[in-house]
């Protein structure tokens, strides 16, 4: 009996001290910023990221009007937004054939450290 006693405490002891370890989890599991290209888009651009800017560049010789929404994230994954907004930021921009765009990005709070962009067709 003493040794089951002892099993069930050894084991409570390891699971407390396992939980007080723990830190917290990135709910977006990367620390890297997030491309999401709508499907049509993706053979005609390049696009590249970085923690405080964006380029996208139109491969093709047409122009092409495409909308992006940025979303960020604080280091656990929490959406972060500006003061007043409900969502995330939001732009459409044209792009003539071959041009290319490099975009600066202002983070909304002190907190911010990661983004998620979502490149798509103008609805």
């Amino acid at each position: 009996m003493k040794k089951r006693g002892f099993y069930w405490f050894g084991l409570s002891l390891l699971l407390l001290l396992t939980a007080c370890s723990s830190h917290q989890p990135n709910l977006v599991r990367t620390h890297k910023p997030i491309l999401n290209v709508v499907a049509a888009l993706d053979p005609v651009l390049d696009i590249q990221l970085n923690s405080e800017s964006f380029s996208i560049k139109n491969k093709s010789d047409n122009p092409l009007t495409v909308s992006y929404a940025v979303t960020w994230y604080d280091k656990q994954g929490v959406t972060q937004l500006f003061a007043q907004q409900q969502t995330e930021q939001q732009a459409i921009i044209q792009l003539d054939g071959k041009q290319h765009l490099r975009l600066p990005l202002t983070k909304p709070t002190a907190q911010s450290v990661n983004y998620r962009l979502f490149i798509d067709t103008p609805q």
